[in-house]
């Protein structure tokens, strides 16, 4: 791992420390991910073995003195710099950031859950009982097969000990559904904002080996993402304790040295993971996998990792359960306060709480970075939530299309969608009359809607009332046909240009932005919907 990108080396050097193939003694980081997995898989470099880092290597060296003060913001998180850090302290974070997982393999873990727990259901295993049940006694250390790797995690364990760099960290909680962890991972994958689509792959191990097929077939197999129920040597810290533990388990009796802090303990140190993953990497990215419940934000590690990543830069990404949980739960993130998080241990809220710099200042911020912001991680999401007073402007320009009659808008709309699209019009029962414009059948249903559009304009004063509606309406339009998001674009651009022949003048831009954002909102959950069904 290079200590900074801000002293790059000139390209005859190379760092010393990095991973290297053994077949030609590249360097393995001198490319990006995509292209280090594409070579691997060429090269079967999987007899690769990355090289220790020396004790001569200081990160204190090679990073600047200006770069060494601690990274602090009004209302943020303090982070202390990783160089002024020991030595040990380093060497451990390295070993850290070669703890990577593929989603292949993560996948071939959670097919083992069928046989390893007992009755076990995907709908009532937590990420937790998933890691005292399975993980730990895979990577037992004890077992023949674990003799020969360097520590117990399991993304050793499932790399035969070869190191492997993330592209991607995982924020979650433990008690959120391991099928839904996964199911957030697989969805990143994809490029889905959602994963209670992909839910249906976690079902049985069949379906588990479909999602297999799936990943290899979409290339995404060997993407690399850090998750520290599997990234973290569990029989360095909670294995022998009652921590998580339930009455069937037997506490594991391994002699591993354990460590709750100071340089050799592995959980104190994610913040400085990222720091050196993303100087190692500039598109090194941070996704949060958001429960159903949206949980995850009342649990303080939790919040702290979202606000390092802000406060280092990290391109985040919310990878939420639905739009529906968005719109339910959204409202109590305006209340969000990070002292009433909740921490395992008690402790670990109290040093957190230490590490911000003016609590109520931290809680104002994090609920922009989520929330108010244009830019906001929820936001973004589904296009800007709108104001009261745009809600307002939406439902004004609504009641301008109504008093100018739905049947002639209705008639309008229908003429530019097959303007737009003509081999739409064979979708309907309509498509061989001679004077289409005419037709009571093409009036009728057009009225119907355009009806429908206005009871959704009325419904955004109420999302989480609305949100079911529409669902409802993307179940029905799977089954036309015309379930994709080519269509639904070709819809609103056609109501677009009816609305703006209706308001003429009225159809300013900022009334456009309006129903962009309401349009974002329909197509999303239609969409949503539809998927599950396929599903």
């Amino acid at each position: 791992l290079p200590a900074s990108l801000n002293h790059p080396p000139t390209p005859p050097m190379a760092w010393p420390w990095l991973p290297v193939c053994c077949s030609c003694s590249s360097n393995l980081l001198d490319t990006s991910y995509d292209d280090l997995t594409q070579q691997r898989a060429e090269d079967e470099v999987d007899q690769c073995k990355p090289t220790t880092i020396p004790e001569t290597t200081s990160h204190a060296e090679v990073i600047p003195p200006a770069s060494r003060k601690p990274l602090e913001r009004a209302g943020s998180i303090t982070l202390s710099p990783l160089a002024d850090q020991s030595e040990e302290w380093r060497r451990k974070v390295d070993v850290l950031c070669k703890r990577g997982i593929s989603l292949l393999d993560l996948l071939d873990l959670y097919w083992q859950l069928f046989d390893r727990i007992p009755d076990f259901r995907p709908g009532k295993t937590t990420t937790l009982e998933a890691v005292r049940m399975v993980v730990i006694p895979l990577t037992d250390p004890g077992q023949a097969s674990q003799a020969h790797l360097s520590d117990g995690s399991y993304a050793t364990h499932a790399a035969s000990g070869i190191g492997r760099i993330p592209g991607t960290l995982v924020t979650h909680h433990w008690s959120n559904l391991f099928s839904n962890t996964l199911a957030a991972i697989v969805a990143d994958g994809l490029g889905l904002q959602t994963y209670c689509s992909a839910l249906h792959h976690f079902d049985s191990q069949i379906s588990v080996e479909g999602c297999r097929h799936l990943v290899r077939e979409r290339g995404i197999s060997d993407r690399v993402y850090w998750l520290c129920a599997v990234s973290v040597d569990q029989h360095a810290t909670i294995c022998h304790s009652s921590f998580g533990a339930n009455k069937q388990l037997h506490l594991c009796i391994c002699k591993s040295e354990k460590y709750a802090d100071g340089d050799q303990c592995e959980v104190n140190k994610f913040h400085h993971v990222m720091e050196r993953l993303h100087q190692l990497d500039p598109s090194f990215r941070q996704i949060i996998a958001v429960d159903a419940d949206f949980e995850v934000f009342t649990r303080a590690w939790c919040i702290a990792e979202i606000a390092h990543g802000e406060l280092l830069g990290i391109p985040q990404q919310l990878v939420l359960f639905s739009l529906a949980a968005m719109f339910k739960h959204r409202q109590q993130l305006q209340d969000l306060d990070v002292r009433d998080c909740q921490t395992s241990v008690p402790s670990d809220k109290v040093r957190i709480l230490q590490m911000i710099q003016g609590i109520d200042s931290f809680n104002e911020r994090m609920r922009r970075l989520l929330l108010y912001d244009n830019e906001g991680m929820l936001n973004s999401f589904v296009g800007r939530e709108m104001t009261p007073s745009e809600k307002d402007r939406l439902r004004l320009s609504w009641e301008r299309m109504e008093d100018f009659g739905l049947e002639e808008a209705g008639v309008r709309l229908f003429k530019r969608i097959f303007e737009l699209a003509p081999a739409a019009l064979q979708l309907f029962s309509f498509k061989d009359e001679k004077d289409l414009c005419q037709s009571p059948v093409l009036k009728s249903h057009g009225v119907k809607v355009l009806s429908m559009v206005g009871t959704g304009v009325a419904g955004v004063r109420d999302m989480p009332s609305l949100i079911p509606h529409l669902q409802s309406l993307g179940l029905r339009h799977k089954s036309y046909k015309v379930a994709t998001a080519d269509m639904y674009d070709i819809v609103a651009e056609a109501l677009l240009d009816t609305l703006a022949g209706v308001l003429q003048d009225e159809f300013t831009e900022s009334i456009k932005e309006v129903w962009f954002s309401f349009f974002a909102i329909v197509k999303h959950t239609m969409l949503e919907a539809a998927s599950e069904l396929s599903s």
